[in-house]
């Protein structure tokens, strides 16, 4: 086995740790840009749907939304996906 040197490889190098800091510096951005939105509604919000009734901060339920919206998003957009497959058989 040849020893490895410490040397990066060709074009590998600072490339890849500006694209890194830019990531981090990404979501440390939306990171902060969360604790703002949360911090800022903390006020107790009633939901009523159906026969249940129940009480949450308002960043939980805001939360608990777009979780559902991300979800049926994937749901449709994965169906779809499904039926061209079977279309083009």
């Amino acid at each position: 086995m040849a020893a490895q040197t410490g040397t990066p490889r060709e074009g590998g190098g600072a490339g890849r740790d500006w694209k890194q800091y830019t990531r981090f510096g990404f979501i440390g951005i939306l990171v902060v840009l969360a604790l703002v939105f949360i911090f800022q509604n903390t006020q107790k919000v009633t939901v009523e749907f159906l026969a249940w009734n129940f009480s949450l901060q308002m960043w939980i339920m805001l939360l608990i939304i777009f979780v559902v919206g991300i979800l049926a998003g994937l749901l449709v957009s994965w169906r779809r996906a499904r039926a061209r497959r079977r279309k083009y058989r």
